[in-house]
């Protein structure tokens, strides 16, 4: 199997990250005062109620100050640019909503992940090639198994 060619695409303001940041606020939100009117306002809940509040700030935050950069594909290796800086890493999906993905990117020796949204309204031409290398995988060097992955023989080949 070849790997997915090489890509570039732009990151920057998702249209589906605040609605689902606020979403996932407000129900939590819900559930922390359904908890304390079931329950009663306890140490327990007015702690849960802190978390949550702590956590909604956050998300509020990160809503306001969206990512932004280029996420690069070379076919072997993903990379991210952002303010002048370059950094090659792995990149995961988190969440596929079809015209829209959640991806989490590591940069290489950092325990840091980068959260990047990622929308077909960036660069529609190259939506597909983009999704084309997140759900590929890069093959491996040609002398690993002394033989390139995709000569290797199937299950039951001898």
């Amino acid at each position: 199997m070849h790997s997915a060619p090489a890509v570039t695409y732009p990151v920057g303001r998702c249209h589906m990250q605040p609605a689902l940041a606020w979403l996932v606020a407000l129900l939590g939100g819900v559930v922390i005062a359904w908890w304390g009117w079931q329950t009663g306002w306890g140490r327990s809940q007015v702690a849960g109620l802190s978390v949550w509040g702590l956590c909604s700030w956050w998300a509020w935050r990160l809503v306001r100050r969206p990512t932004q950069g280029h996420l690069h594909w070379d076919g072997q290796v993903w990379g991210w640019d952002s303010s002048g800086t370059h950094q090659a890493g792995t990149l995961d999906m988190a969440l596929d909503g079809q015209r829209f993905m959640l991806l989490a990117f590591r940069a290489a020796g950092r325990w840091r992940t980068q959260w990047l949204w990622v929308t077909s309204d960036a660069d529609p031409l190259h939506w597909m090639a983009l999704r084309r290398a997140v759900f590929s995988r890069a093959s491996p060097p040609a002398g690993m198994w002394g033989m390139a992955q995709d000569d290797r023989p199937g299950p039951g080949v001898a």
